[in-house]
């Protein structure tokens, strides 16, 4: 079990006339364009950090024109191959921990608890959306809030065990001490 860190640059390509036509997606070392964006693969028993870098947030002749990622809503995910329409059912509680909304660089973290794939929508000022799949492999690490109670039943487990021991100790302490003074 482990943590895979996904890098995933996005450069955007303009048209002729200026204007924003289509992501490049480069993931692995490989360029990929419409149509042909790669399914993201996270194995059994791992988790995932992403970091997605717009490559070039400046591509317009206007300088005060840049692209982000959106302020808010930066991502949305939905569980299948459906992609998400909007933000209303997009939370999954295998995405969390998004941060970078409203710059040039979105991280998110993917528990990868289930397998399934994640239909994710990125949202962008001044760019259309993108809109991948992460195939999760399931089996990821526990999260730390479930680590945290089973920890405790483990504990309080423990200390009941102790206290029925040392009560058998001491009961049977009291047998011998009763039975040699009769």
């Amino acid at each position: 079990m482990g943590t895979q860190n996904e890098a995933i640059d996005l450069t955007a390509v303009l048209k002729k006339d200026g204007s924003f036509d289509h992501w490049q997606m480069d993931y692995n070392g490989n360029q990929s364009g419409p149509g042909s964006y790669p399914a993201i693969q996270i194995p059994y028993g791992d988790k995932a950090d992403f970091t997605v870098t717009i490559t070039n947030p400046n591509p317009y002749s206007d300088p005060n024109k840049k692209i982000t990622f959106t302020s808010k809503d930066a991502i949305w995910v939905a569980p299948g191959t459906t992609k998400p329409t909007g933000p209303t059912g997009s939370k999954t509680k295998e995405i969390h921990d998004i941060k970078g909304e409203g710059t040039a660089v979105l991280t998110f973290k993917d528990h990868n608890w289930k397998t399934d794939n994640l239909s994710y929508v990125m949202n962008f000022d001044n760019a259309n959306q993108l809109d991948p799949i992460i195939q999760n492999g399931g089996g990821g690490p526990p999260d730390m809030q479930y680590l945290i109670v089973y920890l405790a039943v483990g504990a309080v487990a423990l200390l009941a065990i102790t206290a029925l021991v040392r009560r058998n100790r001491l009961r049977n302490k009291l047998q011998s001490t009763e039975s040699r003074n009769q």
